[in-house]
């Protein structure tokens, strides 16, 4: 979403800026990363994971 988003224009916000983008990826990466590990925090056995589809 967030590649398409920034490189294709796609998806709000309609840019077209590659850096832009992998700002974006970043950011969502690091929260990703800070939710699992708040999951794991609370719930150890959880099984948290990236759904990996795109619907275009």
């Amino acid at each position: 979403y967030a590649y398409s988003a920034y490189t294709d224009g796609f998806f709000p916000p309609g840019e077209k800026d590659l850096k832009g983008a992998f700002k974006v990826i970043r950011h969502m990466i690091l929260a990703h990363a800070a939710a699992y590990h708040a999951i794991h925090e609370i719930q150890p056995g959880s099984l948290v994971g990236l759904a990996h589809h795109f619907r275009g």
